[in-house]
């Protein structure tokens, strides 16, 4: 998708009106049989709509285009019926009393077919009612009034009507604009959220049967990449609707300040014709030439959530966004970082990024967090502990981690590691103890269940070795002594 052109409209000479407007950029197309998530698993009625990440603001939905479509059409109907009725005040110089009785059942009160569409007190539907009243009182007009109507108030609406069908033909081709694929991305992100909180509830449970590849941290890392993915089409969605509503607003505005200036040149006649007509005039400017062009398009939208979208509501940003399990403890990490770690077979160094999670120590190929999502290799740090490390006097600051004899995963392995500094080695060593220490307050805790057993997505089959799961790991000689290892 491509950013959404704003629309453009503008005024020519002082009796001919000019209507042009910029298609918005083609959205994405829709995905069909795909709909709207009704919600995660577990979801807080209190979560503000505009933040939660699982709901949008945006119409899905909606066809705007069909109903702008029938809206401006109506506003064609409207413009002849006003047309008509000052075409009927021109030629009744002759006759004023019998064409005014007559004129009070031309107009509409309201105007046809505007429905919903139009307020029915306080916009130009007051129009409608205000000229019905006043022609059933006035008989007489003068000659100047009949010639300025004829010369200058219709010939402008014609213009205008004209125009308008023009523009009502261009709205109807912008309906392919509002294809999307929001309604997808929510699913996809719908089934990334509830695999996080299907990761938070394994590790919460056992620890020890959660796979790297499923540690919460690294599903959250899906979840705000696929986060990602749906704010972007949605706000490319979001801004076509506010271009469309923008443009069809400013195109109201015009058709609304036309028909403000006839009524204003049509009140000055009517304060020629005593209190009577003065005071019908008093109501017309009051009630529809000095109103906002903007109100009948206000209220409108306020009231048509379904097609539209209160321009008042902001854009969502990715930073604001909540989700369930977003601020969960073992979501987080505790340190990041190279390292590097002795190969089993080359003997020498490789270096990688490191991530220290409450549960894991992740070796990733990069630092990348938004793209390389899948760690190299997973420790799982109940299963390990740490031997032995460098003193400041060494040469290079190693320190030797080993899979527990009693762990699942990880009996017989060993893992050599090198930093830079002695002092990053050593930050790495007391983080890396805090959790592979058992007895340690700062671990994080996780509450496990009395009963029932995670997914078993998360943990290895029934029968499979320690060895075999963790066959993506590089192995140390687990009875070489840290010193031996050292001085190779």
């Amino acid at each position: 998708m491509h950013p959404v052109k704003p629309s453009a409209i503008t005024r020519n000479a002082p009796n001919r009106v000019s209507i042009r407007v910029s298609q918005t950029a083609r959205a994405a197309p829709a995905h069909n049989g795909v709909s709207a998530p009704t919600g995660p698993i577990s979801e807080s009625k209190s979560v503000d709509e505009l933040t939660y990440a699982l709901r949008t603001p945006v119409p899905l939905n909606g066809a705007p285009t069909d109903v702008l479509f029938q809206r401006f059409s109506i506003w064609r109907k409207v413009l002849k019926e006003i047309i008509n009725y000052f075409d009927e005040i021109a030629s009744a110089q002759d006759a004023r009393a019998r064409s005014y009785h007559r004129l009070a059942g031309l107009i509409n009160a309201p105007y046809p077919e505007t429905g919903d569409m139009f307020l029915r007190r306080g916009g130009i539907q007051d129009s409608s009612f205000f000229l019905r009243d006043y022609h059933k009182q006035a008989s007489l007009h003068s000659a100047d009034a009949a010639k300025q109507i004829s010369e200058q108030i219709v010939p402008r609406l014609k213009d205008l009507r004209r125009d308008l069908s023009f523009k009502i033909k261009e709205i109807k081709g912008l309906a392919g604009d509002f294809k999307n694929s929001v309604a997808k991305e929510l699913e996809l992100t719908s089934k990334q959220v509830n695999l996080l909180s299907e990761a938070l509830s394994a590790t919460a449970v056992n620890p020890h049967l959660v796979s790297g590849k499923y540690d919460p941290y690294i599903v959250k890392l899906s979840v705000e990449k696929q986060l990602r993915k749906q704010i972007e089409e949605e706000n490319y969605l979001h801004e076509a609707y506010l271009n469309i509503e923008k443009s069809a607003k400013a195109l109201e505005e015009i058709v609304v300040n036309e028909i403000q200036q006839a009524f204003n040149t049509y009140c000055k006649f009517l304060t020629r014709e005593g209190d009577d007509n003065y005071g019908t005039a008093q109501r017309l400017k009051s009630s529809v030439v000095d109103i906002p062009a903007a109100k009948e398009w206000t209220e409108f939208v306020l009231r048509d959530k379904k097609n539209f979208i209160d321009p008042s509501i902001p854009v969502r940003k990715f930073e604001n966004l909540v989700y369930p399990g977003r601020d969960d403890p073992s979501t987080a990490f505790i340190r990041a970082g190279p390292l590097e770690r002795r190969t089993k077979y080359l003997k020498s160094y490789s270096s990688a990024w490191y991530v220290l999670t409450p549960n894991f120590l992740h070796e990733f190929k990069t630092q990348d967090r938004k793209n390389d999502l899948t760690p190299v290799m997973s420790l799982l740090l109940k299963d390990c502990y740490l031997a032995d490390h460098s003193d400041s006097t060494s040469h290079s600051f190693k320190f030797l981690m080993k899979g527990k004899p009693s762990g699942q995963f990880h009996r017989g392995h060993s893992w050599l590691f090198r930093a830079e500094t002695y002092e990053q080695m050593k930050n790495w060593y007391d983080d890396i103890k805090r959790f592979t220490d058992d007895t340690s307050s700062s671990s994080v805790s996780h509450t496990k269940s009395s009963s029932g057993r995670p997914s078993s997505e998360y943990y290895p089959r029934e029968g499979t070795t320690a060895q075999n799961s963790g066959s993506r790991l590089a192995v140390v000689d687990s009875r070489r002594s840290f010193e031996s290892a050292n001085s190779a």
